[in-house]
C-alpha cells in the first residue's frame, strides 16, 4: 500500500522563487504533494483560514529562510511578525514534523532582497527556528532541493504520518486514518475506564463501611427483641402465678404490709420490671379498680393522675398501631396496660353522665378490637376515647 504524503512549504515569495520550484520538483519526485502561498494569493485574515486548514491536513512542514523577514502583520493580536513566522507557530503549536532549512551566511545577496526594517525580529525569529531542533544550511537552490529530499526521507522512515491512499487500493480498516482513530477511542476508553475504577472504589469502601454499620444495627436490633421477648415471658409467667397464689390473710400490721405488696404485684406486674418503683408502686401504677378495695393502708392516687395514665397508655398503644411492624408481643402488653388504666378509671370521682360516656367509647373499643383485626378501625375507636379523656382531664384538673 503506496501513501502519499502531503508537504507545506513556507518561505518568503519574492526573494525564493527559484528555490522554492526546486524544492516542489524535489516533492513531486518523491511521488508526494507540495502545497504553499501559490495557492492562497494575498495575504489577509479570510486567507489565514485557508492556509490554516492547509496546514492541519499536511503531513510535514518545510521551512526555508532566507535572508528576509516577510510581511508584517499590522493589527490584531499577530501584529508585529511576519505571516512566515504566524505560519511556523501553528505548525508547531499543532505538532506537525518541522523541517527547517537556512541560508548559509557565505552566499551572496542583492542588496534588495536583504531584510533592513525589521532586523531584531528577524533575528529573533530565526533563533525561535534553530531552538531544540537540527537545521540545515543550504547555499543554492539545487542544494536546497537535494538537502529537502534527505531530510523528509529520514523525517518519513523517523515520524510515519497519516498521508492519504487510493480508496481502491485497500480497505478502509486497513488504512493509517483508521488506526488512529481506533488508538484515540481506545485511549479515550481507558482513560474513562480509569476514572470509573476509582469511582468505584470510592463507592465499595462505602459500601463496605455502611455495611459494617449495617450489621452491628442488626445485631444490635436482635438483641434488644431477643431481650423483649425474654422479658415479656417473664412477666406472663409472673402474671400466671400471682394470679393462682391467693392472698392469705394476717392481722398484724406487717402481713397487712406483706398483703398489700403481694396484691400490688397482682394487680401491678409492671411495677417489677422498674427497680426504683418497688417501694411504692401504686404511687406509679394506680390501675386497680377502687370498689374491690383489694389494697388496704394505701393512699388512693388522683382522678388527674389516673386520667393522665389513661392517656399516656393509650398514646404508646395507638403509637404501636399505626407502625407498619410492629412484634405482636408489644402490642398485647400495651393494650393489656391500656386496659389496666380504663378499669382503674371505673367509676372513680366521675358523674353519671361522664361515667356512661366514656365507658361508651371504651366499649365501642372492645368490641372493634375483637370484631376487626384492621388498625385503622382500632386507631379509630382509640382517637374517639382521647378525645373523651381529654375533655375530662380539663374538666377535673
Amino acid at each position: 500500500m503506496e501513501i502519499k504524503y502531503q508537504v507545506f512549504i513556507s518561505s518568503t515569495y519574492d526573494d525564493l522563487r527559484e528555490e522554492r520550484n526546486k524544492v516542489q520538483d524535489a516533492i513531486l519526485s518523491m511521488h508526494h504533494f507540495p502545497v504553499g502561498m501559490e495557492l492562497f494569493g494575498a495575504a489577509n485574515e479570510e486567507q489565514w483560514e485557508i492556509i490554516k486548514e492547509t496546514i492541519d491536513t499536511s503531513d510535514y512542514y518545510v521551512l526555508i529562510v532566507g535572508h528576509r523577514y516577510g510581511t508584517v502583520i499590522e493589527d490584531g493580536p499577530d501584529a508585529g511578525i511576519s505571516y512566515t513566522e504566524k505560519e511556523f507557530k501553528y505548525a508547531k503549536e499543532k505538532g506537525i514534523p518541522i523541517l527547517a532549512l537556512l541560508i548559509d551566511k557565505s552566499v551572496p545577496v542583492l542588496p534588495d532582497y536583504v531584510e533592513k526594517t525589521h532586523t531584531r525580529a528577524f533575528d529573533k525569529f530565526k533563533s525561535a527556528v534553530k531552538k531544540g531542533r537540527n537545521v540545515d544550511w543550504w547555499k543554492n537552490p539545487d542544494d536546497l532541493a537535494q538537502k529537502v529530499t534527505a531530510a523528509l526521507y529520514k523525517q518519513i522512515e523517523r515520524t510515519p504520518r497519516p498521508g492519504w491512499i487510493r480508496a481502491d487500493s485497500t480497505s478502509s480498516k486497513n488504512t493509517p486514518q483508521y488506526f488512529n482513530i481506533i488508538s484515540g477511542e481506545n485511549q479515550r476508553l481507558h482513560d474513562r475506564n480509569a476514572e470509573l475504577e476509582k469511582s468505584n472504589a470510592r463507592y465499595y469502601d462505602n459500601y463496605a463501611e455502611l455495611k459494617k454499620k449495617y450489621e452491628v444495627l442488626l445485631s444490635s436490633h436482635k438483641d434488644l427483641e431477643n431481650r423483649y421477648e425474654t422479658l415479656y415471658a417473664d412477666l406472663e409467667e409472673s402474671k400466671s402465678r400471682n394470679r393462682k397464689e391467693p392472698t392469705k390473710p394476717s392481722t398484724s400490721s406487717n402481713s397487712d404490709e406483706s398483703s398489700a405488696s403481694t396484691t400490688a404485684n397482682t394487680y401491678y406486674p409492671s411495677a417489677k420490671r422498674d427497680p426504683s418503683m418497688q417501694s411504692d408502686p401504686l404511687e406509679y401504677y394506680p390501675h386497680m379498680n377502687p370498689r374491690h378495695n383489694a389494697v388496704p393502708n394505701v393512699i388512693k392516687p388522683s382522678l388527674s393522675h389516673l386520667l393522665d395514665n389513661a392517656l399516656e397508655a393509650l398514646s404508646d398503644y395507638k403509637m404501636l398501631l399505626e407502625k407498619r411492624y410492629c412484634p405482636n408481643f408489644k402490642l398485647v402488653e400495651a393494650k393489656n396496660q391500656f386496659n389496666l388504666t380504663m378499669k382503674a378509671l371505673d367509676e372513680r370521682d366521675l358523674s353519671d353522665t361522664d361515667y356512661k360516656h366514656l365507658m361508651l367509647h371504651y366499649n365501642s373499643f372492645q368490641s372493634a378490637s375483637n370484631m376487626y383485626k384492621t388498625p385503622l378501625i382500632i386507631i379509630g375507636a382509640l382517637e374517639q376515647i382521647q378525645d373523651c379523656l381529654q375533655s375530662l382531664r380539663k374538666k377535673y384538673r
